[in-house]
Order: structure tokens, then sequence, then C-alpha cells
């Protein structure tokens, strides 16, 4: 059924076409060979100008944090005030929480309704039409199922003939028209 095999012919394509990814002659050619392949090993090398300045920011943190409340040399509600804008920045935590947020109300709330109004109208929309057609396809066959035998050869003989008919003027020369002494 075509249900099955339109999305694996679909599936075979992209199949096809992600095989010539790498294939020289078609862009860079070596770029995605390049890129899964292992690299050379490399002898583990000690940054020593990092190791030093991270070990001696961190040392500076706990150093002013232990002037600010362990020995209380400095008071912390004067350094905020003294500096409104760094005080209220660092609170804030550099407003990465808002950030995020802002991203998730703004542009991924958005897409998902975006995408929930496509489900709704396009998806369950095809679903829905197909389901819709069955109920019209019933209802006209409930008429014309009438249960009399007689109308059920009537319609049989009237489509043999028509298909002659059409046959006949069409200038379609089918083998079977032949052999039953049809037009030829």
């Amino acid at each position: 059924p075509k249900v099955m095999t339109v999305p694996l012919i679909i599936l075979g394509i992209f199949t096809v076409i992600s095989g010539w990814v790498g294939w020289p002659g078609l862009g860079e050619g070596k770029a995605f060979g390049y890129f899964v392949r292992m690299g050379e090993f490399h002898p583990v090398e000690a940054n020593w100008f990092l190791i030093i300045l991270s070990t001696l920011l961190a040392l500076g943190g706990i150093a002013l944090a232990a002037l600010f409340y362990w020995k209380q040399t400095y008071s912390a509600q004067a350094v905020a005030e003294k500096f409104p804008i760094l005080y209220k920045i660092s609170y804030h935590k550099y407003y990465i929480d808002e950030f995020y947020l802002w991203i998730i109300h703004q542009i991924i709330d958005k897409c998902g309704w975006l995408l929930w109004k496509f489900d709704i109208y396009v998806v369950d929309g095809i679903v829905n039409g197909f389901g819709k057609m069955a109920q019209w396809g019933g209802a006209v066959m409930r008429k014309v199922q009438t249960g009399q035998l007689q109308h059920y050869a009537l319609v049989f003989l009237l489509g043999i003939m028509l298909m002659f008919v059409l046959l006949s003027f069409t200038g379609v020369h089918s083998p079977a028209l032949g052999m039953i002494g049809g037009a030829r």
C-alpha cells in the first residue's frame, strides 16, 4: 500500500543523497570523512598560563569572600551601594536566567504554537478529511445499495456498455476489445 511505500521511497531518496556526502568531486570531497575520522595522537600538554591564572582567580575570590564575610573587614552593603550597576548585574546572575526565559517565551513557545496550529489544521485536517470521505462514501453507497438484484445487473450492463462506447470513440485499441468483436 502507498501508506507504507511512499515514506520508504522518501527515506530511500534521503539515504542515497546522504551517502554521497564526502564523495570526491561533490563539494569539498573529504570534508565529512575528515570530520569523522579519528585525529592524530597528541600528547597531553599542560597550559601553565591557564592553570596559574585560574588558580589565582579562585584564590582571590576565596580571599575576598573571607574579607567580606569571615573577618568582616569590608561591608558587602557598602560595596553594593558604591557600585550599584555591578551589584545589580551580579545579583541577577548576569541576566542569564532572564535571557533563557526570554528565549523560551519569545521563540520556543511561538514555534510550538505554530507547530500546534499546523498539527491541528493540516495533519488532523488530512486525517479527519479521510474520515469524512469514508463517511460520505458510506452514505452514498447506502443509497445505491437497494438490495434488488435487477438494479445491480442494470448498473453492471450500463457500465460495460459505457466502457465499450468510450473505447470505441477514444481511439484506444485494446486486444480485449478486438477479441469480443469490438472496433479496431
